[in-house]
């Protein structure tokens, strides 16, 4: 999740390649749980890259192939959570 946080920084700076490569390093990471709140916190960080760009248009590809999350467990909205 702090990976997420960096690249979700990254990203409102403009810095789009740099947050990208953050959040794909996240989602790689043979020790990250595609849990509900990992995936959720995927897509938002999705949705603050620019919807064209080469980077959403990668990022999208990544999401497709993350499992798809247990729809009876709550995540975490962003109201919900709490900075670190």
């Amino acid at each position: 999740m702090v990976r997420f946080e960096h690249a979700s920084a990254l990203a409102q700076a403009g810095e789009f390649d740099e947050a990208y490569r953050i959040a794909v390093g996240a989602v790689n990471n043979r020790h990250t749980f595609h849990s509900v709140s990992v995936v959720t916190r995927a897509q938002e960080f999705g949705a603050m890259l620019t919807p064209g760009g080469p980077a959403a248009r990668a990022w999208r590809e990544i999401l497709a192939d993350l499992k798809s999350p247990d729809a009876s467990l709550p995540a975490l909205s962003a109201t919900q959570r709490k900075p670190q």
